[in-house]
């Protein structure tokens, strides 16, 4: 029985010898990476199995557990709806004078030293890929109004104070004289320095941390 098992069934087969990743991967071309197909990572259900009628798995949830919070019910990085709506009080309370309006800013930077992107390969070994290693680069700052769809941006060589606040100043003279702009934005350093110079038009409301 021991002697069948290594060389094979009563019948003579032997069976198949399994396939390496390595070979697997061979022809693979270097110059063409495998796009994004979730159908290459389906499987096939069983022989006699229907789909239809898997058992589907169901979320195990533990004992005693916490309920979610009110950041957690509704997603991950949103500001809590009480304190947006907090902040648009008080800047209309603060300038009852002017309508508001409701403004989004961020950074990026754009240019050299980039990222390579993500593609198949053989397990063990490096694919062959261009990068560039300047640094050469800028940064956009950008503030959009989503109920308006108007939009202001300028391109700056860095990020700091002292360029958040040519931002600011800029974005200030945008606005039409009776706009409080109520402008929210992420805790960077340079958007909550000592130093920076907020004009009396723009209010600035910072995301949770």
């Amino acid at each position: 029985m021991a002697e069948r098992g290594r060389t094979g069934d009563a019948q003579g087969h032997h069976p198949g010898r399994p396939r390496s990743e390595t070979a697997r991967l061979r022809g693979m071309d270097p110059a063409d990476p495998v796009r994004g197909d979730r159908r290459t990572l389906r499987q096939d259900a069983a022989s006699g199995q229907s789909v239809a009628h898997r058992a589907s798995a169901e979320p195990v949830e533990a004992e005693d557990a916490a309920p979610p919070s009110a950041v957690q019910r509704q997603g991950p990085g949103r500001l809590p709806k009480k304190g947006l709506r907090e902040a648009l009080k008080a800047a209309a309370a603060a300038h009852p004078e002017r309508r508001l309006q409701l403004w989004f800013q961020d950074e990026a930077r754009i240019g050299q030293k980039g990222r390579t992107a993500h593609r198949w390969w053989e397990r063990g070994q490096r694919p062959a890929g261009l990068c560039d290693k300047r640094f050469t680069s800028a940064y956009l700052y950008a503030a959009v109004c989503p109920a308006s769809g108007a939009d202001f941006a300028l391109v700056m060589p860095t990020v700091s104070t002292t360029a958040m606040s040519l931002f600011l100043g800029g974005f200030s003279r945008s606005l039409e004289p009776d706009v409080q702009a109520v402008l929210v934005l992420d805790q960077a350093g340079w958007h909550g320095s000592r130093a920076l110079v907020v004009p009396g038009n723009i209010t600035l409301v910072p995301l949770p941390p």
